[in-house]
Protein backbone atom coordinates (compact mmCIF):
# COMPACT_ATOMS: atom_id res chain seq x y z
CA UNK A 1 0.00 0.00 0.00
CA UNK A 2 2.47 2.48 0.79
CA UNK A 3 4.60 1.68 -2.45
CA UNK A 4 1.53 2.82 -4.25
CA UNK A 5 1.15 6.16 -2.34
CA UNK A 6 4.75 6.78 -3.21
CA UNK A 7 3.71 6.16 -7.04
CA UNK A 8 0.95 8.20 -6.90
CA UNK A 9 2.49 10.94 -5.31
CA UNK A 10 5.64 10.78 -7.80
CA UNK A 11 3.18 10.90 -10.90
CA UNK A 12 1.19 13.73 -10.08
CA UNK A 13 4.26 15.52 -8.95
CA UNK A 14 5.53 14.83 -12.41
CA UNK A 15 2.35 15.88 -14.34
CA UNK A 16 2.22 19.08 -12.11
CA UNK A 17 6.02 19.54 -13.33
CA UNK A 18 5.05 18.86 -16.60
CA UNK A 19 2.02 21.50 -16.86
CA UNK A 20 4.37 23.70 -15.24
CA UNK A 21 6.31 23.65 -18.52
CA UNK A 22 4.26 23.93 -20.64
CA UNK A 23 4.06 27.07 -23.01
CA UNK A 24 0.90 29.08 -22.09
CA UNK A 25 -1.89 29.64 -24.43
CA UNK A 26 -4.76 32.50 -24.59
CA UNK A 27 -3.58 35.96 -23.34
CA UNK A 28 -0.16 35.94 -21.78
CA UNK A 29 3.17 38.15 -21.41
CA UNK A 30 5.67 36.81 -23.61
CA UNK A 31 9.41 37.24 -22.91
CA UNK A 32 10.08 40.45 -25.07
CA UNK A 33 7.42 41.96 -22.61
CA UNK A 34 9.24 41.79 -19.92
CA UNK A 35 12.88 42.72 -21.11
CA UNK A 36 13.85 44.99 -23.65
CA UNK A 37 16.27 44.21 -26.37
CA UNK A 38 15.08 46.46 -28.69
CA UNK A 39 18.61 47.94 -28.49
CA UNK A 40 19.77 44.28 -30.64
CA UNK A 41 17.47 45.21 -32.82
CA UNK A 42 20.02 45.56 -35.54
CA UNK A 43 20.89 41.67 -35.87
CA UNK A 44 16.95 41.60 -37.29
CA UNK A 45 17.62 41.74 -40.83
CA UNK A 46 20.51 38.72 -41.21
CA UNK A 47 17.29 36.75 -39.54
CA UNK A 48 14.59 37.87 -41.98
CA UNK A 49 15.77 35.32 -44.47
CA UNK A 50 13.14 34.59 -47.42
CA UNK A 51 15.28 31.66 -48.45
CA UNK A 52 15.51 30.05 -44.63
CA UNK A 53 11.58 30.71 -44.43
CA UNK A 54 11.07 29.57 -47.52
CA UNK A 55 13.22 26.14 -46.38
CA UNK A 56 11.98 26.06 -43.31
CA UNK A 57 8.66 27.69 -42.79
CA UNK A 58 6.81 27.48 -39.58
CA UNK A 59 4.60 24.57 -38.81
CA UNK A 60 1.02 24.58 -38.71
CA UNK A 61 0.01 24.53 -34.99
CA UNK A 62 -1.03 21.67 -33.05
CA UNK A 63 -5.06 21.27 -32.28
CA UNK A 64 -4.45 20.03 -29.02
CA UNK A 65 -2.33 21.44 -26.90
CA UNK A 66 1.20 19.61 -26.21
CA UNK A 67 2.64 18.73 -22.77
CA UNK A 68 5.97 18.93 -24.54
CA UNK A 69 7.64 20.71 -27.00
CA UNK A 70 6.09 20.17 -30.69
CA UNK A 71 8.99 17.88 -32.53
CA UNK A 72 7.93 20.07 -35.44
CA UNK A 73 7.85 23.38 -33.90
CA UNK A 74 11.64 22.52 -32.26
CA UNK A 75 13.09 21.01 -35.80
CA UNK A 76 12.22 24.34 -37.42
CA UNK A 77 13.52 26.67 -35.08
CA UNK A 78 16.71 24.57 -34.96
CA UNK A 79 17.48 24.09 -39.02
CA UNK A 80 16.29 27.57 -39.35
CA UNK A 81 19.08 29.03 -37.41
CA UNK A 82 21.32 26.82 -38.77
CA UNK A 83 20.06 28.26 -42.40
CA UNK A 84 20.75 31.44 -41.09
CA UNK A 85 24.21 30.92 -39.97
CA UNK A 86 24.92 29.18 -43.18
CA UNK A 87 23.66 32.17 -45.23
CA UNK A 88 25.98 34.74 -43.16
CA UNK A 89 29.06 32.64 -43.71
CA UNK A 90 29.30 31.37 -39.93
CA UNK A 91 29.45 28.17 -40.02
CA UNK A 92 32.99 26.38 -41.51
CA UNK A 93 33.33 24.04 -44.15
CA UNK A 94 32.40 21.36 -41.98
CA UNK A 95 28.87 22.75 -41.25
CA UNK A 96 30.01 23.49 -37.31
CA UNK A 97 30.25 27.00 -35.63
CA UNK A 98 33.24 29.28 -37.20
CA UNK A 99 33.79 30.57 -33.25
CA UNK A 100 35.61 33.50 -34.74
CA UNK A 101 33.00 34.46 -37.35
CA UNK A 102 30.43 33.80 -34.62
CA UNK A 103 32.39 36.51 -32.21
CA UNK A 104 32.88 38.80 -34.67
CA UNK A 105 29.40 39.14 -35.71
CA UNK A 106 27.44 39.24 -32.51
CA UNK A 107 29.19 43.18 -31.06
CA UNK A 108 27.37 45.18 -29.63
CA UNK A 109 28.64 48.70 -28.86
CA UNK A 110 24.93 49.44 -26.57
CA UNK A 111 26.61 50.35 -22.74
CA UNK A 112 23.93 48.56 -21.20
CA UNK A 113 23.55 45.30 -23.43
CA UNK A 114 26.64 44.94 -25.12
CA UNK A 115 28.46 43.68 -21.88
CA UNK A 116 25.38 40.93 -21.24
CA UNK A 117 25.45 39.82 -25.29
CA UNK A 118 29.28 39.25 -25.07
CA UNK A 119 28.66 37.21 -22.22
CA UNK A 120 25.85 34.83 -23.17
CA UNK A 121 27.98 34.26 -26.19
CA UNK A 122 31.22 33.53 -25.03
CA UNK A 123 29.15 31.26 -22.12
CA UNK A 124 27.34 29.40 -24.96
CA UNK A 125 30.58 28.90 -27.07
CA UNK A 126 32.18 27.59 -24.14
CA UNK A 127 29.41 25.02 -23.46
CA UNK A 128 27.37 24.35 -26.51
CA UNK A 129 24.33 21.63 -26.88
CA UNK A 130 23.98 18.49 -27.51
CA UNK A 131 22.00 18.23 -31.09
CA UNK A 132 19.50 16.13 -31.19
CA UNK A 133 19.74 12.86 -32.93
CA UNK A 134 16.25 12.86 -34.58
CA UNK A 135 16.92 16.25 -36.46
CA UNK A 136 18.87 16.76 -39.87
CA UNK A 137 20.17 20.14 -38.72
CA UNK A 138 23.77 18.97 -36.58
CA UNK A 139 25.72 22.12 -37.11
CA UNK A 140 24.89 23.47 -33.11
CA UNK A 141 23.85 26.52 -34.70
CA UNK A 142 20.14 26.34 -33.59
CA UNK A 143 21.44 24.95 -30.13
CA UNK A 144 23.78 27.93 -29.83
CA UNK A 145 21.37 30.43 -30.28
CA UNK A 146 18.62 28.99 -27.77
CA UNK A 147 21.18 29.24 -25.69
CA UNK A 148 22.17 32.97 -26.06
CA UNK A 149 18.25 33.34 -25.77
CA UNK A 150 18.43 32.21 -22.81
CA UNK A 151 21.00 33.85 -21.28
CA UNK A 152 20.34 37.44 -22.26
CA UNK A 153 16.63 36.98 -20.24
CA UNK A 154 17.68 35.56 -17.46
CA UNK A 155 20.86 38.43 -16.91
CA UNK A 156 18.29 41.01 -18.21
CA UNK A 157 19.86 44.48 -16.79
CA UNK A 158 17.20 45.95 -14.29
CA UNK A 159 16.82 48.84 -16.06
CA UNK A 160 15.43 46.99 -18.68
CA UNK A 161 13.39 44.71 -17.31
CA UNK A 162 9.58 45.38 -16.80
CA UNK A 163 9.59 44.48 -12.78
CA UNK A 164 5.85 42.79 -12.46
CA UNK A 165 4.25 39.19 -10.82
CA UNK A 166 3.64 38.33 -14.32
CA UNK A 167 7.72 39.05 -15.55
CA UNK A 168 8.81 37.47 -12.51
CA UNK A 169 7.19 34.62 -12.87
CA UNK A 170 7.71 33.93 -16.09
CA UNK A 171 11.49 34.58 -15.52
CA UNK A 172 11.36 31.55 -12.71
CA UNK A 173 8.80 29.15 -15.19
CA UNK A 174 12.19 29.90 -17.94
CA UNK A 175 14.99 29.08 -15.26
CA UNK A 176 12.93 25.90 -14.30
CA UNK A 177 12.23 24.75 -18.12
CA UNK A 178 14.65 24.30 -20.26
CA UNK A 179 13.25 23.23 -23.09
CA UNK A 180 10.40 26.57 -22.64
CA UNK A 181 10.97 28.78 -25.99
CA UNK A 182 11.98 31.85 -25.37
CA UNK A 183 10.31 34.84 -27.04
CA UNK A 184 12.87 37.73 -26.66
CA UNK A 185 11.58 39.43 -29.89
CA UNK A 186 8.13 39.23 -29.29
CA UNK A 187 5.01 41.05 -27.78
CA UNK A 188 1.96 39.51 -27.72
CA UNK A 189 -0.24 41.25 -24.39
CA UNK A 190 -3.03 41.82 -24.78
CA UNK A 191 -3.21 39.45 -28.32
CA UNK A 192 -4.48 36.05 -27.14
CA UNK A 193 -0.58 34.63 -27.53
CA UNK A 194 -1.14 35.92 -31.45
CA UNK A 195 0.50 38.97 -33.42
CA UNK A 196 2.73 41.42 -32.61
CA UNK A 197 6.43 42.06 -33.01
CA UNK A 198 7.87 39.43 -35.25
CA UNK A 199 9.57 36.28 -33.64
CA UNK A 200 12.89 36.62 -34.82
CA UNK A 201 14.44 32.98 -34.67
CA UNK A 202 12.22 31.92 -32.01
Amino acid sequence: MQCVVVFVVCLVGLVAAQDTCVPPTGPHVHHGDCCNLSALAVFAPMFMSKTCWQKYPMPPRPTVIPTTPDPAFVRQEICYGECVFSENALLGSDMKLNVAAVRAKFVSTDATLGPVLSAAITKCLATPASTDPAIECKSGAGEFLKCVKRDLFANCPTSLWTSSTECEALKTKTANCPTLPVKLWHSGRGRGGGGGRRNLTG
